[in-house]
């Protein structure tokens, strides 16, 4: 099957996953509860597993996981001394675990759909309690039906879903729970489990717990950089699979330019003129952001800042830096579906266009993948800009509705 055939079949498969998806969180969502997203999972772990055991589909991130935990396994490599890796300590032993629990690339797509499972239903939970039983599954139909899902989390098995666990866990401790302990274990656990993103989508929920959650987030992160630098791991070395010492350009990820954002449509700019705007914008949109949270007193209503905050930085994420992946997306997508029904957050005539930047994001990747390795397009490069610049247009768009929005309410 040739790349432009599948890329197709997948764009046809999610429009017709998310139809019914839309169909029945509007019509049934009633008649679906615990049992059904057990059915669901159990379906969806059944498929993943016979395409990369049977038919030897492997995602491409988890054939690299795989190899270093079996580095980590069978060579007695440790990860940051033996061979380089942007994932800390915790996340290695999670695959060095799937590893000897089953030498199959299949257990790591096992443990972060579980991942997701776990946190799909903290989130309900959570979203039961603050906004009502109907958004609450609406919400997790949605989610579990859109092409984000699909297309990141189920066929691509990324490790952003161990970020929505964590998330997902402290928001349980903080609004279900209520357990200080709980949360700081959620901290050091995220920092530990993850990778340097931690922060980006941690910040704009710990300030739900004001600044005394963040102060516990930040010397958890901070403690485990000094003391994986003091052990010599590296913690900081942005490189992949690589022994210290050895040459290889192409696993910088700071290097890598991807589609669907700004300095791609200009690359004549200097990157560090691109860094400082993002830094800026990043820096003033979170403190605003912050300021707007510190005011709401409603339980519900200081969630939908959080989730609004960290989408807004997203979005400014992807529309300032030269690389960006839709399955950055996957912690906060969820809970987007959640506050995307109320008429505040998102209107019903910006809908279209919250659809068309859904399905821009979810096969944009592959689109530029086809693109780089498979000569798709090849000698267009007005078709590749357009696409881009598509991207970046709607990602623009909503992150002008956003502020917009919240200017509106503010004023009351």
């Amino acid at each position: 099957m040739s790349w432009t055939v599948n890329f197709l079949i997948r764009i046809v498969l999610a429009a017709a996953f998310f139809a019914v998806g839309v169909m029945v969180a509007s019509k049934w969502w009633n008649r679906l509860g615990l049992k059904a997203a057990i059915a669901y999972y159990i379906v969806r772990i059944a498929v993943m597993v016979a395409a990369v055991e049977a038919l030897g589909i492997v995602p491409y991130d988890v054939s690299g996981w795989h190899l270093h935990a079996g580095w980590m396994v069978e060579e007695g490599m440790f990860p940051g001394r033996d061979f380089l890796t942007p994932y800390h300590l915790g996340f290695n032993g999670l695959l060095a675990l799937c590893e000897t629990v089953w030498r199959s690339p299949a257990s790591i797509v096992i443990l972060f759909s579980l991942c997701e499972a776990f946190a799909m239903r903290l989130l309900y939970i959570v979203a039961d309690k603050l906004l009502g039983t109907q958004t609450a599954k609406r919400g997790a139909i949605l989610y579990l039906t859109s092409p984000i899902c699909l297309m990141q989390s189920t066929l691509s098995a990324q490790d952003e879903t161990l970020f929505t666990l964590f998330l997902a866990t402290f928001l349980y401790f903080t609004f279900v729970a209520e357990s200080a302990k709980g949360r700081s274990l959620v901290s050091v656990l995220t920092v530990f489990c993850t990778k340097l993103l931690a922060p980006f989508y941690m910040f704009p929920f710990l300030l739900l717990k004001r600044w005394k959650a963040m102060t516990v987030f930040v010397a958890a992160m901070m403690g485990y950089l000094v003391a994986a630098w003091l052990a010599g791991l590296h913690p900081l070395l942005l490189r992949f699979g690589r022994q210290p010492g050895l040459d290889a350009p192409a696993d910088e990820i700071v290097s890598i330019a991807t589609f669907g954002n700004i300095p791609t449509l200009l690359p004549g700019v200097p990157e560090m003129i691109w860094t400082a705007l993002l830094l800026a914008s990043l820096s003033v949109t979170f403190f605003a952001g912050a300021r707007s949270l510190f005011g709401e007193t409603d339980p519900a209503r200081r969630l939908r800042s959080s989730t609004l905050l960290l989408f807004s930085l997203l979005l400014e994420f992807m529309l300032l830096n030269r690389m960006t992946y839709s399955y950055y997306l996957i912690p906060v997508f969820p809970l987007l579906c959640l506050f995307a029904q109320d008429e505040s957050t998102l209107p019903r005539r910006w809908r279209p266009v919250a659809v068309a930047w859904l399905f821009l994001f979810a096969f944009k990747d592959m689109f530029h993948a086809g693109c780089e390795f498979h000569g798709f397009m090849e000698g267009c490069i007005w078709g590749r800009a357009f696409v881009s610049a598509l991207c970046v247009a709607v990602s623009g768009a909503l992150l002008f509705l956003h502020f917009v929005l919240e200017k509106c309410r503010a004023r009351g």
